[in-house]
């Protein structure tokens, strides 16, 4: 659909509210990882589209929802509402306790989504989520369909613990809370769930300082900030985990042992720099590595390019340094100032065990770089056909293409890549697709001379076609 008209119908409208329909504050939440602060001025469910400004100053924008994961409305609404689409949900005024529903949201990407909801609605476009906030406000949360593995609801529990403490969902700060439930990040798990989940990963270990910094200090400036209540969970949580490290270090002045291993590394005559540790990640020396990250050097340190340590070991297949990096609390899904991932640099040089790592790990295998090349895309032009299965098995999608129209079939074909070419229509790539210049995978194989691969293309067409149901009238 090219065009959209806004605002949208009464009925498509979202938020529904009986409130006169103005801008909204909001998060998008995209596919590949980014995120969008601005507001929201229009949206339509039979579209499949909303209109949206960002806080950067530029002007309303088209997005379809085929691009988001999720949309986050900031503005707390009253919980005594009147909206349509509460209809069958609950009562339509001041919902009672008894009406909460705990939601488990599992998402595609590998991301886990949980929290207590004032009702939900369930479309073909998504889950709307209507989380409580305080003891009469509601926020409102959108989960496109096409992001969501499963959904689990059930009715909260009606008695009157589970009413006035919410459950602590992650198993290992609930553990830390175990005896003071209610300072639990209540509000974190609930609104920032990922963030909260990644605290939970790298708790009681030097990386998380690194992280709390990464969270509470805006070094580039012009990123909104968190709300105010989220920021006293934060601050709350790193003075936890701070206490536990002080009370259990040897050396109070050095809880991590930071200078004794820097003291060690002098006397071998290692330099404890970042410089150093990507030399050492390059190399995939992961002896001097493993002491350069006990020295406390920053796995996520942003290098030229915006290139991170994890970066150059993929880009150099070295998949033990990876794998070291990552359990230190390396940004799987990190990008650099193109776009371009970790997953990305091992696809396009071939790495397929550094690959491996890296989805193991939870790479965003289908995540695009500014010019809109996947890591499929990458191994599929350089013919790493290995890569291209590994990536195919672990959800690549076959046919998706660059800003200029070219699908990893196109770019293999182009390049002679016969087994890559064979993998992908393995995978159900689709040639009969066009770039811009209106050529075809075959097209391409033909004109560059590429017989096998002709070949290959001409015998999948003819499989295809004898599989096509045939029409006409019944004798």
């Amino acid at each position: 659909m090219d065009e959209v008209t806004w605002p949208a119908p009464p009925e498509y409208e979202y938020p529904p509210s009986i409130d006169s329909y103005g801008p909204e504050l909001c998060v998008l939440a995209f596919g590949d990882g980014r995120e969008a602060f601005g507001n929201l001025l229009a949206y339509s469910e039979a579209a499949q589209a909303l209109r949206f400004q960002s806080d950067q100053g530029d002007p309303p924008a088209h997005v379809f929802v085929n691009e988001l994961r999720e949309i986050r409305l900031q503005r707390p609404v009253s919980m005594k509402r009147q909206d349509r689409l509460f209809e069958g949900v609950g009562v339509a005024a001041d919902f009672g306790d008894d009406e909460k529903y705990a939601y488990s949201i599992q998402l595609r990407d590998g991301a886990l989504l949980a929290g207590e909801t004032i009702g939900f609605i369930r479309t073909e476009a998504g889950v709307y989520l209507y989380p409580p906030e305080g003891a009469d406000t509601v926020r409102r949360r959108f989960i496109a369909a096409h992001a969501i593995q499963s959904f689990d609801v059930r009715e909260s529990q009606k008695t009157a613990p589970a009413a006035t403490t919410p459950t602590m969902n992650n198993a290992r700060l609930a553990e830390v809370y175990r005896d003071t439930p209610d300072k639990y990040p209540h509000l974190l798990e609930l609104r920032y769930a990922r963030v909260l989940n990644r605290i939970a990963e790298l708790w009681l270990s030097p990386q998380l300082d690194h992280y709390f910094e990464e969270l509470l200090v805006d070094r580039r400036g012009g990123r909104q900030g968190f709300p105010a209540e989220i920021m006293s969970e934060l601050m709350a949580l790193y003075a936890k985990h701070t206490s536990i490290v002080a009370a259990n270090a040897k050396d109070p002045l050095d809880p991590w042992g930071f200078e004794a291993m820097r003291k060690e590394l002098q006397e071998m005559g290692v330099d404890c720099t970042q410089r150093r540790m990507l030399q050492a990640v390059e190399k995939g020396d992961v002896r001097i590595l493993e002491k350069l990250i006990r020295a406390g050097m920053d796995v996520n340190h942003i290098g030229d390019g915006g290139w991170t340590p994890l970066m150059v070991a993929a880009f150099n297949g070295q998949e033990q340094a990876a794998l070291m990096l990552i359990e230190a609390g390396a940004t799987v899904n990190a990008r650099d100032k193109s776009g371009y991932s970790p997953l990305h640099w091992a696809a396009m040089n071939g790495y397929v065990q550094a690959a491996a790592v890296l989805m193991r790990k939870g790479a965003l295998v289908n995540l695009q770089n500014n010019f809109g090349w996947t890591p499929l895309l990458h191994a599929a032009g350089r013919g790493h056909h290995l890569v291209v299965k590994a990536l195919l098995e672990n959800d690549a999608h076959p046919d998706l293409t660059e800003k200029e129209g070219w699908t990893p079939l196109h770019k293999a074909a182009v390049n002679g890549h016969v087994k890559a070419v064979e993998a992908l229509l393995d995978a159900g790539a689709n040639q009969n697709l066009k770039h811009k210049d209106g050529a075809t995978p075959l097209m391409l194989a033909t004109e560059k001379g590429h017989r096998e691969v002709r070949a290959v293309l001409v015998a999948q067409a003819r499989i295809d076609n004898a599989n096509q149901p045939r029409s006409g009238n019944p004798a």
